[in-house]
């Protein structure tokens, strides 16, 4: 590791602990990161070995689950999940760097660059989000971008990582795999293409076999065809993505600028395509290292038609290979040291950032309703949203057994040990937030508590949980 890509640590580390310094009050875990954390606690403990993400046939998140595992004993639990992400997304990062290395003596330009993808809005918290697969599937989609334009090419090991890459985010696999495609068919390497396909088949059947294997409570909505509100809405995601400021489909309004400079950054972006489209109208003969990665964005394109309506994140790969192009034709170091500049200033209003932005979700008020349930012995609870079910899972360390409404969801050996409980007798709790303080509080003999934002009724009626709460018991 140079001095260079030292220099790029330390300044993705300074600038990812400046957001979390600002945001560490409030809960910045969503559902997906504290599962995440909860299958780290497994790993550790040794209850099982958690392969993909908990409750569906894709998202191998075995790597992610093992990183966070490494900080989990030594750090708070935010901080594991976010210190063991980031970890694992600079080693993507430190991959891409050598494929440009690979691609111009010029290093100046190379550091400048990787310091531009770094510093670019949408890696603030997604550099750091624990989400299926989605950083293992950046890893190895640069560690392949390494192998094709390194001398030496390796291409049983990029047929492998393509396997790797599909299973573990599937959005991200058309455009690698045709970035792949591309540069074997224009290099005439047939003899690769059987190496590729040989460990792509030898990594792909056993992933295969082992996703079938996982319960599928989660299923995407796949292949609906798009009509055009679809369109513009998806089309919408693009900057938001590039903002950096959303959570899930919503965008955060933060800050004028941001959306400004995301839409700006678009255009950055696709003046790499336009002189693409230039080279190959005047010279007819373009490298083709443009081409490939031309071929990834057309690739990248795909959950346009896979998808019914898009989260931005589903847009990142678009991004990761309009980077790499805009590269390929474009080594300004001037000009990256500018794009860097406005990256920062767009970093710096990320500092308010809250993904519950509308009704801020304090950790104290979290922390002291797991207290509550520690004081008054209680282990199992019927939470009131999905959010709160997971966060009093995970930041309980599985102290807490919970579960939401739904008769099943992805960890359902929680469903049936709070319904155990709850036929035995044993004591459980109802803990809702804002939303139904007016539906317990019209009932005014009921035991009620409230920590903060929380609403708690301890040893909830069956019939009240039922029919006023719709949880089901099927």
């Amino acid at each position: 590791m140079g001095k260079r890509f030292i220099t790029i640590v330390l300044f993705v580390m300074i600038s990812r602990i400046f957001i979390l310094h600002n945001t560490m009050d409030f809960i910045q875990l969503d559902v997906d990161e504290c599962v995440m954390g909860v299958m780290a606690q497994h790993l550790i403990e040794g209850t099982s070995i958690p392969t993909f993400f908990y409750g569906q046939q894709y998202g191998f998140s075995f790597f992610e689950v093992c990183f966070i595992a490494i900080f989990k004993p030594i750090l708070s639990n935010e901080l594991a999940i976010k210190v063991g992400m980031l970890l694992l997304w600079l080693i993507g990062l430190w991959f891409l760097q050598k494929a440009l290395k690979a691609k111009t003596k010029n290093r100046a330009v190379v550091f400048l660059f990787t310091l531009f993808v770094s510093s670019l809005p949408m890696w603030a918290l997604w550099s750091m989000k624990a989400r299926g697969g989605y950083l293992t599937a950046f890893v190895c989609s640069s560690v392949v971008i390494y192998l094709l334009w390194r001398k030496k090419e390796h291409p049983f090991w990029m047929g492998g990582l393509l396997a790797l890459t599909y299973f573990s985010q599937a959005i991200w696999f058309p455009g690698l795999f045709l970035m792949v495609f591309l540069h074997v068919y224009l290099g005439k390497k047939w003899f690769q293409s059987i190496k590729i396909l040989m460990g792509l088949l030898t990594l792909g059947l056993p992933l295969l076999l082992l996703s079938q294997a996982q319960p599928n409570f989660w299923k995407p909505d796949l292949l609906k065809i798009p009509n055009i509100e679809n369109t513009v809405q998806k089309i919408e995601q693009i900057p938001v993505l590039l903002s950096g400021s959303f959570h899930y489909r919503e965008l955060i309004p933060l800050s004028v600028f941001n959306m400004t400079w995301s839409q700006i950054l678009l255009v950055v972006f696709c003046f790499g395509i336009i002189l693409t489209i230039l080279g190959i109208l005047k010279y007819r003969d373009l490298p083709k290292d443009q081409l490939a990665t031309f071929g990834g964005i057309l690739g990248s394109l795909a959950p346009f038609f896979m998808f019914t309506y898009l989260d931005p994140r589903y847009w990142i790969p678009l991004i990761f290979f309009l980077s790499i192009l805009l590269f390929l034709n474009f080594k300004s170091s001037i000009s990256y040291a500018i794009l860097i500049a406005l990256n920062c200033l767009a970093f710096y209003n990320l500092k308010d950032y809250n993904m519950h932005w509308e009704k801020p979700l304090l950790k104290r008020d979290l922390m002291n309703t797991i207290k509550w349930a520690e004081e008054h012995d209680v282990q199992y609870v019927f939470a009131g949203d999905p959010d709160l079910r997971w966060n009093l899972v995970y930041y309980s360390n599985e102290k807490i057994k919970s579960r939401f409404i739904f008769p099943k969801d992805r960890w359902t050996p929680h469903i049936k040990a709070v319904n155990q409980a709850f036929k035995q007798n044993e004591n459980t709790a109802f803990i809702g937030d804002h939303r139904h303080f007016d539906i317990l509080n019209n009932a005014d003999t009921l035991p009620l508590d409230t920590i903060g934002s929380r609403i708690i009724w301890k040893n909830p009626d069956f019939r009240f949980l039922k029919d006023t709460l719709s949880f089901s018991f099927r």
